[in-house]
């Protein structure tokens, strides 16, 4: 029988704060290269389109490019995910992590595009069951980049970890849309600080849920998280004040 299940909102989102604003500089520098790396391709689209009006041979380097920036955003997006756990895990990143997706490509594209399909047509048939499937598999992409599952294992995994916290998930979710608005709301300044802090809090909830989920085992995941470098980790208790108090020294 699976153990209750639950995670202490205030407590994550307050890490997720204490941790942005302790390493603001670090989340400044890859929301900037972010979004250069993605508009970068998208700078060049206007002007390949009136190369083609002209010369039709080159739609070839347009879709080239396309291509190109489609990669980038997938390869960013895992190191993204990477960057959030690797602070959960009490491992403060490299910048170069933001790059560091390859190894799980083809498996992360495959579950985003499973993963939207499902999300799609229940959308489309209702909006309610299209909310529910989303909140069910949204932690399927974590279990790619984490734990190295393909696509339907993902989604398997994610379904489990969910289960009997979704109406939670909710209210969490809607939570951290409200709190990236405010941070648009304030000139967009403010999104430099709120968008890492749910960034990190949404890899932190998946963290307390997985090694609160034992049947993950039958999919062979392993529902431990790395040991962290020093200090506690915190995911069966309330987080504590400040788990990186330390981190600095080491890394």
């Amino acid at each position: 029988m699976e153990m209750e299940k639950d995670f202490y909102i205030n407590d994550i989102i307050n890490w997720g704060w204490q941790v942005t604003s302790r390493y603001i500089g670090f989340f400044i520098a890859i929301i900037a290269l972010s979004f250069l790396a993605n508009l970068a391709p998208n700078i060049l689209q206007p002007v390949m389109v009136e190369i083609v009006e002209e010369i039709p041979f080159f739609i070839l380097p347009m879709v080239g490019l396309w291509i190109v920036g489609f990669v980038i955003g997938i390869i960013i997006n895992i190191g993204l995910i990477r960057i959030a756990l690797n602070f959960c895990d009490q491992v403060k990143p490299l910048i170069a992590t933001l790059f560091n997706g390859l190894d799980c490509f083809w498996r992360f594209l495959g579950t985003t595009l499973l993963y939207g399909l499902i999300v799609m047509i229940g959308l489309l048939v209702f909006i309610l069951p299209g909310i529910y499937l989303a909140i069910m598999f949204q932690h399927s992409l974590y279990f790619v980049v984490d734990k190295g599952l393909g696509p339907i294992k993902a989604l398997s995994a994610s379904a489990r970890n969910t289960r009997n916290v979704r109406l939670i998930l909710l209210g969490f979710n809607i939570l951290c849309i409200f709190i990236n608005l405010a941070g648009a709301l304030l000139l967009m300044v403010g999104l430099l600080f709120t968008i890492p802090l749910t960034m990190l809090a949404q890899a932190l909830v998946y963290r307390h849920l997985t090694v609160q989920t034992s049947d993950l085992a039958e999919l062979g995941v392993n529902i431990q998280p790395p040991l962290p470098q020093q200090g506690p980790i915190y995911y069966d208790q309330p987080i504590g004040s400040d788990p990186y108090r330390d981190m600095d020294e080491t890394i």
